[in-house]
């Protein structure tokens, strides 16, 4: 009788116990997970400095309005195991999330992405000076690794003495605390990919007789030339001709670049200034490439136009006239 009492006193306790604690779990579940009472909505991004501990980042939280109180939230992240997970960056939040989806949010480092666009034929200076426009990167580090371009071989082997031209023209989207490394690998990764989709084993640079980097210089007059990619081809026939009767490229944009800054019209003493990338003065193509190309631009110096094309003049309007004789080519220069 006595060992049956004692059993239900047992029972009994085990089911108080296994009540309370239901009470005590979902009173610290709605105190810890569910957000703060409804009071006026707040949005806003909320910046995570790198090294920030849970306390701090409790503090950050409280200190925006996205929490009423660090304890729970640090509470939940050691019963989580996100403690020590939270990552650093600018977080999209409102004090209506629920406290778990904070937490996962940072631990995921679910950031806000920054929007950057690399036009065809921007130089590594002007890349260098839209990041550090968009507080992106610092401009004289990434022109400092640009012109280390051994440090990015794990990447693209780039046989020259910057990564210029290899810098992939294009809109990229990056975390506010990237560092200036990892976009350069992500600039030449895009441009691995897209080098390797038009000619992955090199068979159209044999074709034309270039090699690589020959092509991307090439490359890089044409995109400076042409403001419409439909006439890439036509200049690239162009330039293919005169290499192939050895005649001197005469490509303005390479003049431009030997200056070292922009000017509408060339004046004959610019086209005598000393520099091998002074295509007036020196046949052949330029020692590397004067911009960043796009695809349309490399396809066009792997696969050019089939013409008989030596010379071209702008029309004024975005395209041009291209001639087989230099009688027609000072016609046409008359004329426009």
């Amino acid at each position: 009788m006595e060992n049956h009492r004692k059993k239900r006193r047992n029972f009994i306790f085990t089911i108080y116990t296994i009540f309370l604690s239901f009470l005590v779990f979902s009173s610290l579940a709605f105190l810890f997970v569910l957000p703060g009472p409804k009071r006026e909505y707040v949005s806003k991004v909320v910046i995570i400095p790198k090294g920030a501990t849970a306390t701090q980042i409790a503090r950050i939280l409280v200190k925006s309005k996205i929490i009423d109180r660090g304890s729970p939230f640090l509470f939940l992240a050691k019963l989580e195991g996100l403690d020590e997970a939270l990552q650093a960056g600018e977080y999209e939040l409102n004090n209506r999330m629920f406290y778990t989806a904070i937490l996962k949010k940072l631990a995921k480092g679910e950031a806000v992405t920054h929007k950057f666009t690399i036009p065809e034929g921007f130089g590594m200076e002007e890349i260098a000076n839209t990041l550090s426009q968009q507080e992106l990167a610092g401009k004289d580090r990434f022109l400092e690794l640009c012109r280390q371009p051994e440090l990015f071989r794990e990447v693209f082997e780039v046989e020259a003495k910057s990564l210029e031209g290899y810098l992939f023209p294009d809109t990229y989207y990056v975390l506010k605390e990237v560092s200036e490394e990892k976009i350069i690998r992500l600039l030449l990764t895009n441009f691995k990919a897209v080098t390797e989709k038009i000619d992955k084993n090199g068979n159209l640079c044999q074709k034309i007789g270039l090699s690589f980097h020959e092509v991307i210089t090439l490359a890089s007059i044409i995109e400076k030339e042409a403001r419409q990619p439909k006439e890439h081809p036509l200049i690239s026939s162009v330039y293919h001709n005169r290499l192939k009767r050895g005649m001197a490229l005469e490509a303005d944009p390479t003049v431009l670049y030997a200056l070292g800054y922009y000017k509408p019209k060339l004046t004959y003493k610019d086209l005598k200034v000393r520099s091998p990338y002074n295509t007036y003065l020196y046949k052949g193509l330029p020692p590397g490439p004067i911009g960043n190309p796009g695809e349309s631009a490399i396809l066009a110096a792997l696969t050019p136009a089939n013409t008989d094309h030596l010379y071209f003049v702008s029309k004024q309007d975005g395209t041009h006239q291209f001639s087989k004789t230099l009688k027609e080519h000072n016609k046409a220069k008359n004329y426009y």
